[in-house]
């Protein structure tokens, strides 16, 4: 009896151009491990065929007659909350919009449709590797939940129980991290922080540059924090939070207000850097949470969200060593457990959660650590005095 492991990833193509679809057709006939087992031209009918097919993902176009495809995206979150769905859209800005949208109405993920002024063979060939990847990174992970059942019980289960409670660190800085099914995580994480929240608040997506002033735009309407894309040289504070801009790493830095006075007092600032990619990721999350170990050290506090890959681990590393805190969103909650998974499986994680628990366990360690600072009377001294 084949094991879920052996079974090819099951798909169904829903689009209405006829030459997307022979293009699913000829790239996927030639990977042995995913099947396409359906194509539809619209959305009713592509419906249809899903329920009908038990697919483990779906592709999905974005503009299609009688049903466009944000209205069929989201009837199956309804009817079927765990199933992935693959958006196939072009980026231009309208489509970066749509596209966003999606995504936080629970796609999966996004693939970019090829660009229609290269060959055709050009276009296959552009077009094989992103989608390629994405559908065994989506698959795999729709066949083992498939595969589960009470007598299964996964390592990463038995992670997600760990939880180490909070001690009496004052928490000066949240840095965050995501990647794929990360903007709703990051919208239900960030829309649950209180106005009043007393550090400041940094996050990286992996996503392309025309989408993250998008991203800002959407969680400001929903968050009641003020929402910027990050800036250049901008001071830290309350109150805020910055999205790394697309295609440029965000880090911190500390700098004395008046730097010809030996003592005078330090401030954090923002800095963008086009350094090499890090884990072929620019923004990468290793490269704001490395920055806050240096400069915040055990007064940092990081959440890996769902991703694939495992950028956010030498970061939570660094800053676990510094003696500060992380959590991560667990299994069950996330579209891909590649990063929070690569940080709980290293031992890194203070605490292991469903999403609908982070911003809440995010606000307890952050006042826990304001009473201690204000009933010892001393001010916390946030950043490192060793960090420029």
């Amino acid at each position: 009896m084949p094991t879920p492991a052996s079974l090819p990833i099951r798909v169904v193509a829903i689009d209405d151009s006829l030459t997307m679809l022979h293009m699913y057709q000829k790239i996927l006939s030639s990977c042995p491990d995913i099947a396409l087992i359906g194509m539809a031209e619209d959305g009713p009918s592509g419906m249809e065929m899903v329920h009908a097919l038990n697919p483990d993902l779906v592709l999905l176009d974005i503009d299609m007659p009688r049903m466009d495809g944000l209205t069929v995206l989201s009837r199956l979150r309804e009817q079927i909350p765990r199933l992935p769905i693959l958006m196939c859209s072009t980026l231009t800005q309208r489509g970066a919009a749509i596209t966003l949208e999606a995504l936080f109405r629970g796609a999966a993920d996004y693939v970019a449709k090829p660009q229609v002024h290269v060959t055709p063979q050009a276009a296959l060939e552009s077009f094989r590797a992103p989608l390629v990847e994405r559908i065994r990174a989506l698959g795999a992970c729709a066949c083992r939940e498939k595969a589960a059942n009470a007598d299964m019980i996964p390592a990463r289960q038995q992670i997600q129980q760990q939880r180490v409670e909070p001690s009496s660190r004052v928490v000066g800085v949240v840095v965050m991290g995501a990647s794929t099914g990360g903007p709703q995580a990051l919208e239900q994480v960030l829309s649950s922080l209180p106005a009043d929240f007393p550090v400041p608040v940094l996050a990286v997506q992996h996503i392309p540059p025309m989408f993250v002033p998008l991203l800002a735009e959407r969680l400001q309407k929903n968050c009641r924090l003020q929402v910027r894309e990050a800036a250049e040289g901008t001071q830290l504070q309350a109150g805020f939070v910055w999205i790394a801009r697309g295609d440029w790493h965000l880090r911190l830095a500390a700098v004395a207000h008046l730097e010809w006075q030996e003592h005078a007092a330090l401030r954090v600032v923002q800095r963008l850097l086009q350094d090499a990619p890090l884990h072929y990721c620019r923004p990468a999350v290793d490269a704001l949470f490395l920055s806050a170990a240096e400069t915040y050290g055990a007064d940092a506090l990081a959440v890996v969200l769902t991703g694939m890959g495992s950028d956010a681990t030498d970061g939570a590393r660094a800053i676990h060593a510094a003696g500060g805190t992380v959590l991560v969103q667990d299994a069950a909650t996330s579209t891909i457990w590649g990063m929070p998974g690569s940080v709980a499986q290293a031992g890194l994680a203070d605490a292991v959660l469903p999403l609908d628990q982070i911003a809440g366990e995010i606000v307890r360690r952050v006042c826990m650590g304001a009473s201690v600072q204000s009933h010892s009377g001393q001010g916390a001294n946030a950043v490192r005095q060793g960090a420029r």
